[in-house]
């Protein structure tokens, strides 16, 4: 019975899990153009942080961002918001968005990777 019931609470949580996955947070509408404004070696490190916020890690000495994002390009992408991990975790985020920057803080290159 036990074994049962800590099934159901599984499936239950899995089932939440992809509910927020699929759709942006209430009072949050997803941005299909969030992105658009990206481009290697015109977009600086400065009007990412204007338009993204901040991000959820940093490498290299602020060389290299990363953003959690969700969403899908039909309904739109959104930020996850910075926290700590235990708080907000990878849930409901289908994407990390990485940045490369030189030391002028120009975009050199970026990737939106798929996760699972």
């Amino acid at each position: 019975m036990k074994g049962l019931t800590a099934w159901w609470i599984l499936a239950l949580a899995l089932w939440g899990g992809v509910g927020c996955a699929t759709s942006p947070p209430r009072g949050l509408k997803g941005d299909p153009l969030l992105l658009s404004f990206l481009n290697p070696g015109v977009t600086q490190r400065a009007e990412v942080l204007e338009r993204l916020g901040e991000p959820a890690t940093v490498f290299q000495s602020d060389a290299i961002l990363t953003y959690r994002i969700a969403g899908d390009p039909k309904q739109g992408f959104w930020v996850r918001g910075r926290a700590a991990q235990s708080e907000v975790g990878w849930i409901g985020v289908n994407r990390s968005l990485v940045l490369v920057f030189d030391e002028h803080g120009l975009l050199q290159r970026q990737s939106l990777v798929v996760v699972q």
